[in-house]
């Protein structure tokens, strides 16, 4: 039990029954700042597990406030954040792991992601 966060890559084009492709495309476990970034910036402050359409807008957004964050602009530029099970809110080790992998993560993905025929959803869960 905890914070469960997921981006899944949907293909545009459906297949011939109708349906569109899903896969898990990321996935963190407890990193509540990059949850209360997606709830602030993709959800419009509301968070209820749902399923939310992420744009390369947004990536291209959080990547730049990542790769601004260090020891002193943590708590302003990427706060974490209390909730039912939604890890340490620490600004330790593993939150600045968390911040390299995304990092890494989306510097790929707007390299090699064709937003032209594939959508990203962020879902989380708790």
């Amino acid at each position: 039990m905890g914070l469960d966060m997921y981006l899944n890559k949907k293909e545009k084009t459906p297949m011939s029954n109708g349906a569109c492709r899903e896969v898990e495309y990321a996935y963190w476990r407890k990193f509540n700042a990059l949850h209360l970034w997606f709830v602030h910036n993709v959800q419009g402050d509301v968070d209820d597990c749902g399923d939310y359409s992420v744009t390369k807008e947004h990536l291209e957004s959080l990547l730049d406030t990542l790769r601004r964050i260090n020891d002193d602009t943590a708590n302003e530029l990427f706060p974490t954040g209390r909730g039912f099970f939604f890890g340490s809110t620490d600004y330790d080790e593993w939150y600045f792991q968390d911040v390299k992998e995304t990092i890494d993560l989306f510097e790929r993905t707007l390299l090699e992601f064709d937003f032209d025929e594939e959508e990203l959803w962020y879902h989380s869960s708790w």
